[in-house]
């Protein structure tokens, strides 16, 4: 009777300690929290629609599944125009591929912004407003008003997606709240950038 309790409870504790080795397997997942993972992009689209008329276009970004740039198109600019400009970031890298506007502004808004940083001759001539807010009405700036002044310039746009990664809504929100240089280094676990790329951008009259 006492060899049976004790085998009893040996193989009572090897099912235990098995299942404690399974439940600490380091190839599970581990829990992303507010963050989301990183984004694979192949595609950022920027399309841009003069206010009281004009024709729209729309210039794009094209990558390989290496993360290395392509193609990029120009941005040619009206002088005196105001522009809506609204980004699009598509994954074509999947048997089926998917827009990942939905994901980034929706799904993910909290921990995703967007900077568009006018450099060079066009820095001053540019001015960007109306930038669209996440559910917090913090900045997303997926989407916003592009005015272009009266001077004929040249210069590039810099585009810059930040991914923040903390592990809760609350400290997603704190530390997009921090950033407020998007040119700052990357942050392993705090902010990591999905893009980060120049478009050549020129002003005509």
């Amino acid at each position: 009777m006492n060899n049976f309790s004790a085998f009893t409870r040996f193989s009572a504790l090897l099912l235990a300690f098995a299942f404690l080795l399974t439940a600490c397997d380091s190839n599970d997942p581990e829990p992303m929290g507010g963050a989301g993972e990183m984004e694979v992009i192949s595609n950022v689209q920027m399309a841009l629609t003069p206010q009281g008329g004009g024709a729209p276009f729309t210039a794009e970004a094209v990558f390989n599944e290496s993360s290395v740039q392509t193609s990029i198109d120009p941005v040619n600019l009206t002088a005196g125009t105001v522009y809506n400009v609204e980004f699009t970031f598509l994954n074509r890298f999947e048997d089926d591929p998917e827009e990942l506007n939905e994901e980034i502004t929706e799904e993910e808004d909290i921990a995703h912004q967007l900077f568009v940083i006018p450099e060079g001759g066009v820095a001053d001539d540019l001015t960007i407003s109306n930038r669209n807010n996440d559910r917090e009405n913090q900045p997303l700036g997926t989407s916003f008003t592009l005015t272009v002044g009266d001077a004929a310039d040249s210069g590039i746009l810099r585009v810059v997606l930040r991914h923040y990664e903390g592990d809760s809504d609350a400290l997603v929100i704190e530390q997009k709240g921090d950033d407020l240089d998007p040119t700052d280094v990357e942050i392993p676990d705090v902010v990591e950038n999905d893009v980060n790329i120049e478009f050549a951008a020129t002003i005509a009259n």
